[in-house]
């Protein structure tokens, strides 16, 4: 043992039991904020279907001359003020007033309750919700 490594033994103190960590994760790349995930969903109506879209959350979207519109450098057009189903499907209103049909949606940016964002995907490859595509889901 070097000379450094015995005197710094010798100057520790006995270390306190085994503590579990309060926190889940130090490290800024190991995933979102606790308590911050894709799968809070606000509350809604019992009966009524899970919305896809939370509200805050970004999109990008093709507008009605199928143009790419939207996204998270374009919040006052992008961010979802509702998600609402109507007549058999889900209509998603911005905050600017526009309503478009789901299926117009093309990517979904989280945004967490301070506008950060800390998720970002294609609704092909993830769904509206980030958990995959709804055909892809085991039924439960």
């Amino acid at each position: 043992m070097g000379k450094w490594l015995a005197k710094f033994s010798a100057d520790m103190q006995e270390s306190l039991p085994d503590i579990p960590d309060i926190l889940p994760s130090v490290s800024g790349l190991s995933g979102p904020d606790s308590g911050v995930s894709a799968n809070n969903t606000p509350p809604h109506f019992p009966g009524e279907p899970t919305p896809p879209l939370q509200v805050g959350w970004t999109i990008a979207y093709m507008d009605d001359n199928w143009t790419l519109c939207g996204g998270y450098v374009d919040r006052p057009h992008a961010t979802v003020e509702a998600c609402r189903w109507t007549a058999g499907a889900w209509t998603v209103t911005l905050i600017d007033g526009l309503e478009i049909p789901l299926s117009r949606v093309r990517s979904v940016g989280a945004v967490d309750h301070k506008g950060r964002l800390y998720g970002a995907w294609t609704v092909r490859e993830h769904g509206y919700d980030g958990e995959g595509p709804v055909e892809g889901r085991r039924k439960s």
